[in-house]
C-alpha cells in the first residue's frame, strides 16, 4: 500500500540485516537521526540524552529485560527500552529518565518532606517510651547524615538517591519529637519562652543562612555540596544533643 507521506502513520523504518557486528546499534543510530530530521520528542530526549548526560538509546528484545521497560546501565552509558513498548511509551519512559536525572534533588526534597512527616508522627510515640532522648536524637541524626553523605559522595543512581533521602527525611523526622522534648526537659523553671524563642529563632537563623550558600552551590554546578552541608549540620546537631541530654542526666 502506498500512502501520502502526511497521512501515512511510518514515514520511514530500518531493519538491518543481522543481530550482529554493530549492525543493531548502527540501525539505531540511523532509527534516531530519522527522529531527529523530524524534530519528534523522541528524538529530542534522545539528543538531551546524548549531550548532557553521555546516554545512549537501545532498545533491548523483551527476552533482555523480561521484568522491566525501561533500565539505566551506568557501565554501559545506556539507557535500555524493552523492544515491546509502542513509540508513545519510548518517549513516555525516556522523559521520565529525563526528570530522574535532571531534577533527582528536587524530587528527593519532596520525599524526604514526606517521609519527615511521617517519621515526625512515629517519632511523637517514640519519644513517649525512651527516657535517654539524647540517644534517639542522636543515632536517628547520625544515621541520616551518613545516607547524605553516600548520596553525595557514592555514583547511586536516581532512584536510589530518592529512596536514601526519603530514609533520611525519616530520620529527621523521628527525632524532631525527641529534640522538643529534650529541650523541654533542660529547660529551667520560669524560662521556657526565652529557651524556646532562642532555639526556634536559631532554627529560623540557620535556614536563612543555608538557603543562599546552598543555592550558590547549585548554581556553580555543585549539587554533591548540598548534601554534604545537610549531613555536617546533623553531625553538629547530634552532638549537641548528645552534650544536653547528659547535662540534664547528671542534674
Amino acid at each position: 500500500m502506498k500512502f501520502h507521506p502526511r497521512v501515512a502513520p511510518i514515514k520511514a523504518a530500518v531493519f538491518p540485516l543481522v543481530d550482529k557486528d554493530g549492525m543493531p546499534e548502527v540501525a539505531e543510530k540511523l532509527a534516531d537521526e530519522l527522529r531527529l530530521s523530524r524534530g519528534d520528542t523522541y528524538a529530542a530526549l534522545a539528543e538531551r540524552l546524548r549531550d548532557r548526560h553521555q546516554l545512549a538509546i537501545r532498545i533491548l528484545p523483551r527476552e533482555v529485560l523480561p521484568d522491566a521497560v525501561r533500565r539505566l546501565d551506568l557501565h554501559a552509558r545506556q539507557v535500555q527500552l524493552n523492544e515491546m513498548l509502542d513509540p508513545a511509551s519510548r518517549t513516555f519512559q525516556l522523559a521520565i529518565q529525563v526528570a530522574l536525572l535532571e531534577f533527582r534533588d528536587a524530587i528527593g526534597a519532596i520525599a524526604a518532606m514526606l517521609a519527615g512527616a511521617v517519621g515526625m508522627v512515629g517519632g511523637g510515640f517514640l519519644s513517649a517510651r525512651i527516657r535517654r532522648l539524647e540517644w534517639t536524637l542522636g543515632v536517628a541524626m547520625t544515621v541520616s547524615g551518613m545516607l547524605m553523605l553516600v548520596v553525595a559522595v557514592l555514583p547511586v543512581g536516581a532512584t536510589v538517591a530518592m529512596l536514601l533521602i526519603m530514609a533520611a527525611g525519616l530520620g529527621s523526622g523521628l527525632a524532631g519529637p525527641s529534640r522538643d522534648m529534650l529541650i523541654r526537659k533542660a529547660t529551667p523553671v520560669g524560662a521556657t519562652g526565652r529557651v524556646y524563642g532562642t532555639v526556634y529563632s536559631g532554627l529560623d537563623v540557620g535556614l536563612a543562612v543555608a538557603a543562599p550558600i546552598f543555592g550558590w552551590l547549585l548554581d556553580h554546578g555543585q549539587p554533591a555540596g548540598i548534601f554534604v552541608g545537610a549531613a555536617l549540620a546533623w553531625f553538629l546537631a547530634t552532638a549537641a544533643a548528645v552534650s544536653v541530654g547528659r547535662r540534664v542526666s547528671s542534674s
